[in-house]
């Protein structure tokens, strides 16, 4: 095979991975994730082992499960359950929940309840952080919308955004960051991150093939990657 710039810069390329190597970032994907039904069945098809201590694991699945079903009560209970501390030294994660809180009252037609719960469960939280008090103010506007659950035409984007089901996936998956980060485990899988490089690779190469970039030399994972002429 022809020498390119590319190998001049980075030397030999590493052997290819072996399945072992695949099937173990694909288990701690999906054990980071918090998907432990699904990493059991898949440890056991590929014949890989499932680690000893399945606490935490057990914990984020459950608190993912209660979040992708609406059920903020729950899941801020099993998260008090496995450390008080996570939810006391992070407000805004904390005001992520009470807001989902607030939206599904309003999912369930519960306007007067929703209006209560921003006036006394979100407005305290919002005056001690400032930093919350225009999270506050889209959480009022929200609850002057009208009773219905859908989304109404023309609204600003950040309602739609929390009107729509899919966030909730968004608040579970930055409660799951947040569940690792406090048991010290790492917040992204090695699964995303090399996504991430070939989502990057395939930005390089573009529709016309390799050789967008003049100074292949510059190519480090170490460093800042480079911008690809022609991008802006």
């Amino acid at each position: 095979m022809a020498e390119t710039p590319l190998l001049r810069a980075s030397g030999p390329l590493p052997p290819p991975a072996s399945y072992d190597d695949l099937n173990n970032i694909v288990l701690q994907y999906l054990i980071l994730q918090g998907h432990e039904e699904a990493a059991e069945h898949f440890a056991h098809n590929v014949s890989l082992n499932m680690p000893q201590d399945r606490h935490t694991m057990q914990v984020r699945s459950y608190v993912r499960d209660a979040l992708l079903h609406g059920d903020v009560d729950r899941a801020v209970q099993r998260i008090n359950e496995l450390d008080p501390e996570i939810l006391d030294t992070a407000p805004f994660l904390f005001f992520e929940l009470q807001k989902l809180r607030m939206i599904e009252l309003l999912r369930h037609q519960k306007l007067e309840e929703a209006l209560a719960f921003a006036t006394d469960e979100l407005a305290p939280l919002a005056e001690e952080h400032p930093a919350l008090l225009d999270e506050l103010e889209k959480c009022m506007v929200l609850c002057l919308l009208d009773k219905d659950t859908n989304i109404p035409a023309g609204a600003p984007d950040h309602i739609q955004q929390w009107l729509d089901p899919m966030h909730r996936l968004h608040v579970a998956e930055e409660v799951n960051m947040a569940l690792l980060a406090a048991q010290g485990e790492p917040s992204e899988s090695k699964l995303s991150t090399l996504l991430q490089y070939l989502q990057w690779g395939d930005e390089l190469v573009g529709p016309d093939g390799p050789g967008r970039l003049e100074h292949w030399s510059a190519l480090s994972l170490d460093g800042p990657w480079p911008v690809v002429p022609g991008d802006n």
